[in-house]
């Protein structure tokens, strides 16, 4: 959206006389809220008509990415025409028109700024707000928050005067009696230990005092470690035999052994001599004759 617009603020004294808004309308009545108009047309340059949302910033330089201030509206377009008053939804606060120049954007919707932005400038009578010309009836008067002219007309600020430079020292007098001694005061916490000084030079040795009681032995420590094993001495001649001891007992038996392989056949013998002949025996008798078959 493209918009060819003029923008004009009519409000009060305050936009570059540095009044703060909200101290200028609690002590004389000013509205704290400034108005401004123009015309926006559409990228086809017609006439905007009905609402939509505007944000409205005032920034502290011509290319600022935050603004210092910055308000939300929904704005009814009559034939591109609209009129809003500022600050009556976001305070401007005493910060936002202190006298510096400050730069003014509009935003339309979901479209970018407008570009370039806007100058604030002042209205015609507002141009003498940077200084005060003829009477003034403020009910009190107050620097930095604390009050030096009541509503009375009277001063209660400081009651010392402005204090001029110091003047050159004048010679020192003449010194006065010492005083009386005041009595100790708190001692203060002992500050750091200093540096260790150089050792003194070393007295003469005195003579040795006779020796002390031996005390009792103390505890055993533990035992060191072996040392190492020295090599193996000679070996001495051997002793007389001694007389043998009774025989124990006999050991038990074993099992017998298996049985080993038969041996080979050795080689036979000679024959010896035959032996005498024994006597005969007697002859038994004789049998009988057996039946004769038939025939």
């Amino acid at each position: 959206m493209r918009a060819r617009t003029f923008r004009r603020w009519a409000a009060a004294a305050l936009l570059i006389g540095g009044i703060s808004a909200t101290e200028a309308s609690a002590r004389a009545a000013v509205p704290p809220t400034l108005t401004t108009q123009g015309r926006l047309f559409d990228a086809n340059d017609n006439l905007v008509e009905g609402s939509l949302t505007v944000v409205f910033s005032i920034y502290d330089a011509p290319d600022a990415t935050t603004p210092i201030w910055t308000e939300k509206d929904t704005v009814v377009f009559d034939q591109g025409y609209y009129s809003v008053s500022l600050g009556a939804v976001t305070p401007f606060g005493p910060k936002v028109f202190d006298g510096s120049l400050r730069y003014f954007g509009i935003t339309i919707g979901n479209a970018p700024e407008m570009s370039p932005r806007s100058p604030v400038q002042s209205v015609p009578y507002a141009l003498m707000a940077a200084d005060v010309n003829g009477d003034i009836h403020p009910t009190s008067v107050s620097i930095g928050g604390d009050e030096v002219i009541n509503n009375k007309g009277e001063w209660v600020g400081p009651t010392l005067g402005l204090i001029g430079p110091t003047g050159p020292t004048g010679p020192a007098g003449a010194a006065g009696p010492t005083g009386a001694m005041g009595p100790a005061g708190v001692t203060g916490p002992a500050g750091a230990a200093g540096a260790i000084g150089p050792a003194g030079v070393a007295g003469p040795t005195g003579a040795v005092g006779p020796a002390g009681v031996t005390g009792p032995a103390g505890a055993a420590g533990p035992i060191g470690p072996a040392g190492v094993a020295g090599p193996a001495g000679a070996i001495g001649p051997a002793g007389a035999i001694g007389p043998a001891g009774a025989a124990g007992p006999a050991g038990a038996i074993g099992p017998a052994g298996a049985i080993g392989p038969a041996g080979a056949i050795g080689p036979a013998g000679a024959i010896g001599p035959a032996g005498a002949a024994g006597p005969a025996g007697a002859i038994g008798p004789a049998g009988a004759d057996g039946a004769i078959g038939p025939m």
